[in-house]
């Protein structure tokens, strides 16, 4: 059976039956996912359930924007990082998902470091933010490109 993007839903099955605007006009070949080792870094912040507790909506917003926008960069230009999500005060990105980074868990780590420093220099000039804390783990992984 060939795989089309739909689970369960083989590529034959979306060109015989699916509307017209879908059907592909070759065969597809849509590759499944592979084994690759990459690095993960999930970054947070620490306390930050509270800190929604006792600040208006308008400086909770304005402290994340504050943060991720040290941090997106620190990971992502500076460092080769791919930002994988952010869900609310958390960042989950990954290096070498492409498999063509040879020093990704070190990138990961200067990642790690400088998205530190730079989020720890705006929480030193808020007094009462919460601050990031970075996990970075290194390993196998199932990757789809």
């Amino acid at each position: 059976m060939r795989r089309s993007a739909v689970p369960g839903v083989s590529a034959s099955t979306v060109a015989e039956r699916g509307p017209p605007s879908i059907r592909p006009t070759s065969p597809v070949n849509i590759p499944g996912p592979m084994v690759s080792t990459l690095t993960v870094l999930f970054a947070d912040l620490q306390g930050f359930t509270r800190f929604p507790e006792s600040h208006d909506a308008a400086e909770v917003s304005r402290m994340l924007n504050r943060y991720l926008a040290a941090a997106v960069p620190a990971i992502v230009r500076r460092h080769g990082g791919d930002i994988d999500r952010i869900m609310g005060d958390a960042v989950m990105a990954t290096f070498n998902r492409a498999g063509d980074r040879p020093g990704h868990a070190a990138d990961a780590l200067r990642a790690a470091v400088e998205l530190q420093r730079e989020t720890g220099r705006i929480a030193d000039a808020n007094p009462g933010w919460p601050r990031f804390r970075v996990g970075v783990n290194t390993g196998p992984a199932m990757v789809c490109l």
